[in-house]
């Protein structure tokens, strides 16, 4: 039996499905109302992206982004959907919000800055809540985590407020011991304003951290970048299920965290968003590459992804991100082209202009 949190034996799966040999989840993006997803017992998570942040339940993570959809700012209805393959147990604790079936934890936090002195310590806040709550359950290990938060660039108190954030995590970090692996995968978008808002996955079992062969990795930056680094990996790569087991063959997940026009550490191509957009696409495609030749990943270029998050600092720039990511993905829009969502979204660096996310489900 698996429960969402040890100390709370009454939050427990009460079916298994028998093949355990799948990934425990898929996601969808459909047209849909947050409402009509809160009582349906194989979501674990669902998520829209609008003009504001909301939390639809107390104990459930559905809750809305505030990022908008440039492809459908009439329509607001576009959901991400984590579907599990088995009913799902929801538990909140503290301000996190928990979602699990037997092999996955979904969770997510969201913050009033408001009501801490500055975003170090909301974030520091957040990230203890994260890391004490993981320490003493079932999914201890992060795989995957997305970070929104207002004026990204902004300085405030003679310090970036993305550098504020790094910073509030690494103390958190520095309280649970740092990672006793390599760090997670992550994605941290400047939303237009709002909240701090976290989410994450955890597994019982690590995955494996990639790093880019272009890239320096990001936690390994020279200083001139903060008075800490980022801590995030490139990618993470996780099977799930048994390997080599005839009648369960392993499923393969790849989670490519967010990526820039970055080539080594240096920024590349400042105010060229056509440029950016072909080097940014050109350091997923590395990474994607980079994983099949050392884990044997099945999939080995950027037309295998699930889907790719596209996030564009200014709206202006859709047509041009369209024309490049369509170009390169060779799209025919059969059943087989990757998902694509474009969303308006401040990068980490000022002079970044566009972040590309992607997922090989």
């Amino acid at each position: 039996m698996a429960a969402c949190d040890n100390s709370a034996p009454q939050f427990r799966i009460v079916q298994i499905v028998a093949d355990m040999s799948h990934a425990p989840f898929q996601i969808d993006f459909q047209s849909a109302s947050l409402d009509e997803l809160v009582n349906d017992n194989h979501v674990l998570a669902a998520i829209s992206f609008s003009d504001s942040s909301r939390i639809l339940d107390k104990q459930k993570p559905v809750f809305s982004v505030n990022l908008t959809n440039l492809e459908s700012v009439e329509d607001a209805s576009l959901v991400e959907v984590w579907r599990s393959r088995e009913p799902v147990q929801t538990h909140a604790s503290g301000d996190l919000l928990l979602s699990c079936n037997s092999d996955i934890l979904f969770g997510f936090i969201q913050l009033k800055e408001a009501d801490f002195e500055n975003l170090v310590d909301a974030t520091e806040a957040a990230y203890q809540q994260i890391l004490g709550y993981l320490e003493q359950s079932d999914y201890q290990y992060l795989l995957r985590i997305w970070n929104y938060f207002s004026s990204i660039n902004d300085e405030v108190g003679g310090l970036e407020r993305y550098r504020q954030f790094c910073l509030g995590r690494q103390r958190a970090l520095d309280q649970f011991g740092n990672f006793p692996y390599a760090p997670p995968a992550a994605t941290a978008i400047g939303a237009a304003n709002g909240d701090l808002q976290v989410y994450f996955i955890a597994a019982r079992d690590a995955g494996v951290q990639l790093e880019n062969p272009r890239q320096v990795s990001a936690f390994l930056y020279p200083r001139k970048y903060g008075e800490v680094s980022p801590a995030f990996s490139r990618a993470t790569y996780k099977q799930w299920g048994k390997l080599g087991a005839q009648s369960a063959p392993s499923k393969e997940h790849l989670y490519i965290s967010g990526t820039a026009s970055i080539v080594g550490h240096e920024s590349q191509h400042p105010g060229q968003t056509r440029e950016q957009l072909q080097e940014t696409l050109k350091n997923v495609e590395a990474l994607i590459q980079h994983a099949h030749e050392t884990l044997d990943l099945s999939i080995s270029q950027l037309q295998d992804v699930s889907h790719l998050k596209v996030y564009l600092r200014d709206a202006s720039f859709l047509p041009t991100a369209k024309q490049v990511v369509e170009e390169r993905l060779g799209v025919n829009r059969d059943a087989r082209s990757p998902t694509v969502l474009y969303l308006q979204g401040d990068v980490c660096r000022a002079d970044l202009l566009v972040e590309i996310e992607a997922a090989c489900l």
